[in-house]
């Protein structure tokens, strides 16, 4: 996980305890990502803003009533299928459906009233570019998680018949290097996920755990699983200094050296949530993309 001096400048500032801004499409994988922000929120007192952005190359197809689609493959052209009238009222109900999943995260707080400090959700809807959009929001909140589904909800159907990848809002932003901290949400995931941290010592390591223990404090003991690859009783002496930080101390495994097919199959894992390290993939020989495409687990990417 060592990186170039260009690549890695060291320790960052701690960021402390920011608001947390949720890329929200009503999709499932999106909506879950934004009960999973409501409640840490609520612990560390902090606000959510979900953004619902009207994808504005979609809104332009209900003006455009001569638009058609063309075949990949065969390169012949049809008219669209959808009137205008009909891209018009889907976009409606799914700003609606955002707006409904952001009233039910609150009813669920009111649910766990006591549970750390008080929480403000926001909804937010925009237009334009959803990546460009969601770029806008973090850069004025400046939250200390960008919150993304794995995939929207216009590629659901794809992904149900060949198989999940990142959509293209996620791919965009886990290659975004502004974005510090990008959770992507692969499934249902709770606030007390177990989070697993590859950890070599590296600054890019050791900004990784910390951002871990950040999530883990007031949560469950011995959440935080340290997967030590290297000289195992350095790295877990490192490893429990950091979190000590925290309040918080981790399970430490020592492992073999780091592989893809190992990295793999430590996130086999669905309920989990791998925390990691930037400069990772790149070690392992893939772009971050790619990485994550072929884990099994939400991912916290932290730079």
């Amino acid at each position: 996980m060592s990186a170039s001096p260009a690549e890695d400048t060291g320790p960052r500032p701690e960021r402390g305890r920011r608001a947390i801004v949720v890329g929200l499409d009503a999709s499932p994988l999106s909506v879950s990502g934004l009960r999973m922000a409501a409640v840490v929120a609520r612990r560390w007192g902090v606000r959510v803003e979900a953004v619902h952005v009207e994808d504005a190359a979609v809104a332009r197809l209900s003006s455009h009533p001569g638009v058609v689609t063309v075949c990949g493959l065969t390169a012949r052209s049809r008219p669209l299928a959808l009137a205008p009238e009909t891209i018009t009222a889907a976009l409606s109900a799914q700003a609606r459906a955002a707006r409904d999943a952001v009233e039910a995260a609150k009813a669920l707080l009111r649910r766990r009233a006591g549970e750390g400090g008080e929480a403000e959700l926001v909804f937010r809807s925009r237009r334009g570019g959803v990546t460009r959009e969601l770029r806008a929001v973090a850069d004025e909140a400046a939250p200390s998680l960008l919150v993304v589904g794995w995939t929207g909800q216009s590629r659901a159907r794809w992904h149900r018949a060949h198989g999940i990848r990142l959509g293209s809002t996620a791919r965009a932003l886990v290659q975004d290097p502004s974005a510090d901290r990008v959770l992507v949400v692969r499934g249902e995931l709770e606030a007390d996920a177990p989070l697993l941290v590859p950890f070599d010592g590296s600054d890019a390591a050791r900004r990784a755990l910390d951002a871990a223990c950040t999530l883990a404090e007031d949560g469950p003991a011995e959440r935080v699983a340290v997967l030590a690859f290297g000289d195992a009783d350095a790295l877990a002496a490192a490893a429990r200094d950091i979190c000590a930080a925290h309040g918080t101390v981790p399970r430490v495994q020592a492992l073999p050296p780091l592989t893809l097919a190992r990295l793999v199959r430590i996130a086999d894992f669905p309920e989990a949530l791998l925390v990691l390290p930037a400069q990772l993939p790149m070690t392992l020989g893939l772009s971050t993309p790619d990485l994550i495409d072929r884990l099994g687990c939400s991912v916290l990417l932290v730079r």
